[in-house]
């Protein structure tokens, strides 16, 4: 479903207006931008202050009951992709999806609260490399993680909380919490110290 491009702040206006009443639950303050592309929307659910940049993907058309759902404050830079699969996509408050990425259900995938995602990301894409796509549990990002520009997350991986992944790296194997990681593959370099 291809929705309203109008420029401006007669465009915001209107897509709010126009959209809310298509998704699942639409929150208060959501900021539509222009040229979205929405497949299934009545099984996408939108929490307060959720704004989603020009040209984002929002797709829970995947098999079964898939769905997508963004907590309250979750950005969704222009250009990304959320493609429920057989599972499905939540992503917890306050969480930052630069643009440019692509975030793949498969077998569900979860972002936890306050994760940020640099431009040009994947996270569990079912396409590319040997081994990819073969995943049959949910990829996880933990609360408070920090992944770095171009940084890929393999299917069915679990990156622990608070860890922090350089730019580049390919995560194929699960990370422990409060690590500092980069490499393909991306490996534990340092810890962290817990955040107060």
């Amino acid at each position: 479903m291809r929705v309203l491009s109008f420029p401006g702040a007669l465009g915001l206006i209107l897509r709010r207006r126009g959209l809310r009443h298509a998704f699942a639950r639409c929150g208060r303050g959501v900021i539509f931008g222009r040229d979205l592309q929405m497949g299934r929307p009545d099984r996408i659910s939108l929490g307060d202050g959720v704004i989603l940049g020009d040209r984002c993907v929002l797709d829970a058309g995947g098999a079964g009951s898939s769905r997508i759902v963004l907590g309250d404050g979750v950005f969704v830079g222009s250009g990304t992709v959320l493609r429920a699969g057989v599972g499905s996509i939540e992503i917890g408050s306050g969480s930052n999806i630069s643009g440019f990425c692509g975030l793949d259900g498969g077998a569900g995938l979860y972002l936890g609260e306050h994760v940020l995602l640099a431009a040009y990301s994947t996270i569990g894409d079912r396409t590319g490399e040997e081994g990819a796509g073969l995943a049959e549990k949910p990829t996880v990002v933990e609360d408070g993680c920090w992944l770095g520009v171009r940084v890929r997350v393999f299917p069915g991986v679990r990156v622990g909380h608070d860890t922090v992944v350089g730019a580049h790296s390919v995560v194929r194997d699960d990370l422990p919490p409060l690590a500092v990681v980069f490499g393909n593959p991306a490996r534990v370099r340092k810890e962290r110290r817990s955040p107060s």
